[in-house]
């Protein structure tokens, strides 16, 4: 196609997605052992640590009682729900800065035989950093930005959230952090609002499509006044952040990944629906997508509504091939138009 016109075009991509369905947690045959998935930690000194409990089936709807049971180190931790808080320890407080406590676990899963009730036990060990040392940023405790580089399409803002290392710790939330755009390269193209970095919408250009801007954060305690003696001190971090601009979709992919669904397989325990959230690879360029079933050697057990794709209940016993398929089709409108020039049109 050549000269003026005004034109839309819609990518399409297919995908078999499989759901395996699982004997209910009675019968460890069929699902996997039950387990603390819970990993090892580390924390800053003088921070308090809250990790989340978890286990290998917390999505199957089962309430899991966790109690500490033991650990060299137990006075140290205290228990609430799933929510275990290691208590602030400095990192001179012994040689060894590792702490221990035993964890168990027990899912809520009445059986119709006594003594086959599921438990698991679990030591966690959390390992306590000193802060502002020297040596590798990624482990000694100093503040750092932690936001990526990111990329946007082109004639697209795009808003960039900004985070420090420190965003997830309990100290964090009683701390003054302002993030300031100090130089760059491309510092005009950027605007901030709090941690809201926004990079203003620009055309794709072949040859210099990545945009510089260097951004300051400052942190420090309110709650124990401004002081250099306060601890921790204020602290300082810079960071060079990089945004790449991408080619809209309407070239033939060679800019951007090529339209899929990104959508997993999935399991599911028996006679329990199954809602599975459709997605592909550009959901966040802002077009809308359209799912549609197109078919698969199990298609009556689906039903869809817009991107969520719901397996009706079965159970176990329904056959001996315990998985099921269906075939899903995602279809891109963009409507984007052209004015000019020579395209390529993406089937």
């Amino acid at each position: 196609m050549t000269g003026p016109s005004s034109v839309a075009y819609t990518q399409t991509t297919e995908k078999t997605i499989t759901v395996t369905v699982t004997k209910d947690p009675d019968n460890g045959e069929h699902v996997p052992t039950f387990h603390i998935t819970t990993v090892d930690v580390s924390t800053p000194e003088n921070t308090d640590k809250v990790i989340m409990l978890a286990t290998n089936i917390d999505d199957l709807k089962y309430k899991t009682t966790f109690t500490i049971t033991g650990g060299a180190d137990v006075k140290k931790f205290t228990l609430a729900g799933n929510k275990l808080t290691f208590k602030a320890t400095a990192f001179e407080a012994r040689k060894d800065a590792t702490y221990r406590v035993k964890i168990k676990a027990t899912p809520n899963i009445f059986l119709p035989l006594p003594g086959t009730g599921l438990e698991d036990e679990k030591t966690l060990t959390v390992t306590v950093t000193k802060a502002n040392t020297g040596g590798n940023p990624d482990d000694n405790g100093a503040l750092r930005i932690t936001t990526a580089d990111v990329s946007t399409p082109e004639n697209t803002d795009k808003v960039i959230t900004l985070i420090t290392n420190k965003s997830d710790t309990n100290v964090f939330k009683n701390m003054l952090t302002i993030f300031t755009i100090v130089d760059g390269a491309d510092a005009k193209r950027f605007t901030l609002a709090g941690n809201k970095l926004t990079f203003k919408a620009t055309a794709f250009k072949a040859q210099s499509n990545t945009y510089r801007v260097k951004i300051k954060v400052f942190q420090e305690r309110f709650d124990r006044g401004f002081s250099p003696w306060a601890f921790p001190p204020s602290e300082t971090a810079y960071k060079t952040l990089t945004v790449t601009v991408t080619k809209n979709p309407d070239d033939n992919g060679k800019y951007v990944p090529t339209f899929r669904i990104t959508t997993d397989n999935v399991s599911t325990p028996e006679n329990t629906d199954k809602v599975i959230m459709l997605a592909t690879n550009i959901d966040d360029l802002k077009y809308k997508t359209t799912f549609t079933i197109t078919g698969g050697a199990d298609v009556k057990k689906f039903t869809l509504a817009g991107n969520k794709l719901t397996f009706k209940a079965t159970a176990f016993e329904a056959r001996k091939d315990a998985t099921y398929r269906v075939k899903i089709k995602a279809a891109l409108g963009t409507g984007i138009s052209f004015s000019t020039g020579s395209h390529y049109f993406p089937r």
